[in-house]
């Protein structure tokens, strides 16, 4: 057999797409209002893929994916953010009443537009109409700063400690 003769067969099978699978990041905001300990305790927590898709399949009622938070209507043309839904709760501690809204904040509104696909949450924390701490857990998709993974408000001290890991090791 000539191999000449073979060599379209195999450069047709070589030519051949293979199917490709893009990964999937998936995120949950926790809230987790501990009077034992005299704490609010808000993470964001984040995972590729099967594990992504198992902790959002298995989130408890104090968890939250941020794209179940927002309304989408796609007209066929512009696929748009069009409600955003709040999570309020609220925790008493020694001091007194806590008031906690868990907000996603989408990259952008316009869904096909610049950071459409991009989704992060936020939170705002007060106390007797003084406010705590009012964040976004992270930037837009050109903002690759620093990832807020957990917000601590505790009676004690009244103020918010903030645990930051870089964009790289959440994203990983």
């Amino acid at each position: 057999m000539n191999l000449f003769a073979l060599a379209p067969l195999v450069l047709a099978f070589l030519l051949v797409p293979l199917p490709a699978n893009a990964d999937s990041f998936y995120t949950l905001v926790r809230y987790e209002c501990v009077p034992a300990k005299d704490q609010i305790i808000i993470s964001h927590l984040g995972a590729y893929n099967e594990a992504g898709e198992a902790m959002v399949e298995n989130k408890g009622e104090n968890e939250w994916d941020p794209w179940k938070l927002v309304k989408i209507r796609d007209d066929g043309n512009r696929t748009e953010i069009v409600g955003v839904e709040e999570v309020k709760r609220t925790c008493t501690l020694s001091d007194g009443a806590y008031e906690i809204s868990i907000r996603p904040s989408p990259g952008n509104y316009n869904v096909q537009g610049r950071c459409g696909a991009h989704m992060s949450a936020g939170v705002r924390i007060s106390r007797a109409s003084q406010r705590i701490i009012d964040t976004d857990f992270e930037g837009d998709c050109h903002n690759i700063g620093p990832v807020i993974t957990k917000v601590v408000v505790s009676a004690k001290s009244g103020a918010a400690t903030v645990t930051k890991v870089e964009w790289n090791d959440f994203y990983k």
